[in-house]
This record gives C-alpha cells, structure tokens and sequence, in this order.
C-alpha cells in the first residue's frame, strides 16, 4: 500500500473509530444508570439496544486504534526526498534519488545528518532549463539562505553556474544540505534572469 494512501486511509479509520466509540460510549452510559438499568430489566429490545451500543463502543476503540497505527506507520516510512538511510557496524549510509520541477526564483534541498565524518557522492543535472547552483551547506546556513544568499558553503563540493556537477568530498559531522539553487542570487554577478528548469540529482552519503 502506498505511503499515502495510507496515511489517508489511517486518518479516516480514526475519525470513523472515534465517531463510533463516542456513540457507543454515550449509549451504554444511559443504560447503565439505574433508570437505564430498570428499561433493560424490562425490555428485552432495550437490552438488545444496549449491548448494540457495547458492540458500537469495542468496534469504535478498535477501528480508532488501526487507524492510529496506520497513521503513525506513515510518518515513520515518509522520508523526505526519497532518502534512505542503512546502518552496520557503526556506519552510516544516506542514499536518495530525485527528479523536480524549479520555477524562476525557487530552490529545493536534500537534507542529512552525520553523527561522525563522511563522504558525500552527489550527481546533479540539468534535464531542461538555465544553469544552476549547487551549495553544500550546514543546517544553519540553509536556515539563512531563505532570506538571504549571503551564505558559507562547502568549498571543495559546491559548483555554480553549472548544467552538470558531481560535488564529491569528505565532511565533518553535522546537519548537512544539498541546495539545488534557481534563485541567481549566489555564483557571481550574471544578470539573466532565471527561467523554469528540470533537475534531477542522485546521490549518497557513506561512512
């Protein structure tokens, strides 16, 4: 099942779960007053009515558990960008694979944290479009880059103005990202404006 599909599925298990548990549980909380009490005494059809409730109340709880646990399951498998991360003997290993759309003026990134030093192996190309930048930076960098290019960057792994880059190197521990840059606003003085491009970028990150 898809992660999506779900997810969604998840929510409205839960909210079916609930709807059904609050019914039953007011149900059965009339019954079991002592006018309520005397009604079953009395009726076999009231009786009947009142175990439907219990019914109603266990499938509620039941169904509203399942839909919890879908839900949970889907925020636990949704990794961003497709990233996935392997770990033996003490190593880590970040892999991802994307193909994305960036209008004039945008940017996207890949974002990873290393617990020790490593090595970051990433392909970026321009499927369709202007040149763009590739930045390797730190988490708080990436932070100051949606209102401002003026940023520090991995020196030997970041390319500018580029259609192709490989941006390969060691690097220390720490939240790392890759910015996948059309905004023009780092990598010289180049006056064009940028236009809509097709990027698409592999990459991994090893011990």
């Amino acid at each position: 099942m898809g992660i999506r599909l779900r997810g969604t599925l998840g929510i409205v298990l839960l909210l079916i779960g609930v709807s059904l548990y609050m019914i039953g549980q007011q149900g059965v909380a009339e019954y079991q007053t002592t006018g309520g009490q005397l009604i079953r005494t009395l009726s076999s059809s009231e009786q009947s009515q009142y175990e439907m409730y219990t019914i109603m109340k266990l499938v509620g709880a039941g169904t509203g558990i399942l839909g919890g646990v879908l839900v949970l399951l889907d925020l636990v498998s949704g990794s961003s960008n497709s990233t996935t991360t392997n770990s033996s003997d003490n190593s880590e290993l970040f892999s991802g694979y994307d193909h994305d759309s960036l209008a004039p003026g945008s940017y996207t990134h890949f974002q990873f944290s290393l617990k020790k030093p490593a090595v970051l192996d990433a392909d970026v190309e321009v499927l369709n479009g202007n040149p763009i930048n590739v930045l390797v930076t730190s988490k708080k960098n990436l932070d100051r880059f949606a209102s401002t290019g003026d940023i520090r960057y991995h020196e030997g792994t970041t390319g500018f103005k580029t259609t192709r880059h490989t941006a390969k190197g060691r690097l220390p521990a720490g939240t790392w990202a890759i910015i996948i840059d059309n905004t023009n606003r780092v990598g010289g003085t180049e006056t064009q404006e940028p236009k809509k491009v097709d990027i698409e970028i592999t990459y991994n990150v090893r011990a």
